[in-house]
């Protein structure tokens, strides 16, 4: 797993994607130019959620969380992403002309708050 750093070409995320919550400890995801950081006690609070290969942090933005392949639209909002094939099949809402969008956990908390 790596600590804070900062990524090639991008901004690293100050808070954990998890908890949005700030602070020390915080550890980056190791894909590609991920810029999305978590605390240690939320990823073991959701231990099943990441996969861990090798010292290497992956989140769940870049795995399905249907079918575990690898992901195309992420969740604004949370490490939630879904793959082409199960887009249809679960609850996700895509943005037009994005690979962005919001599971249904995500975009309920988003209408109850506007």
């Amino acid at each position: 797993m790596s600590s804070l750093k900062m990524p090639a070409g991008g901004k690293l995320d100050q808070c954990c994607f998890v908890c949005k919550d700030d602070g020390d400890n915080l550890h980056r995801c190791d894909f590609r130019n991920c810029t999305k950081a978590y605390h240690l006690r939320c990823l073991e609070n959701k231990h099943d959620s990441f996969s861990s290969h090798s010292e290497q942090l992956i989140c769940d933005w870049h795995i399905c969380f249907n079918c575990r392949q690898s992901s195309h639209f992420q969740c604004l909002c949370c490490p939630k992403s879904v793959c082409h094939d199960c887009l249809g099949k679960v609850g996700f809402v895509e943005l037009r002309m994005q690979q962005k969008g919001f599971c249904t956990s995500c975009l309920s908390k988003a209408i109850l708050n506007s």
